[in-house]
């Protein structure tokens, strides 16, 4: 929705008077101005309880597979040999982390 806040917005953006004006106009007379104190109507409300989602990690190339952050460091072991033919190596088993103990 467009508001006096979205207006401010665009003087503080360096958008001229005239381009503002117009934007203000054209969503007065478009019905796409909002006051506040509209009483919005939604054709449906979707309710839930917040303390059942769970935190999850998903990728780029398939964003649509999710993985609960609870599973994640067993998916991603599994994942590693499964997709790419390599085993986890635990940080401090890693042969370039021997530095670690030296500070």
């Amino acid at each position: 929705p467009i508001d006096d806040r979205t207006l401010e917005y665009m003087h503080s953006t360096n958008r001229s008077a005239e381009q503002i004006k117009i934007v203000e106009d054209y969503c007065k007379s478009n019905l796409l101005w909002r006051t506040g104190k509209e009483e919005i109507q939604y054709s449906s409300v979707v309710e839930f309880n917040l303390s059942s989602l769970e935190p999850t990690v998903s990728g780029p190339k398939r964003p649509q597979d999710k993985i609960l952050v609870k599973d994640l460091k067993t998916t991603f072991s599994h994942l590693l040999d499964s997709e790419h033919h390599r085993q986890y190596i635990p940080v401090l088993q890693r042969s370039e982390s021997a530095w670690l103990a030296d500070g």
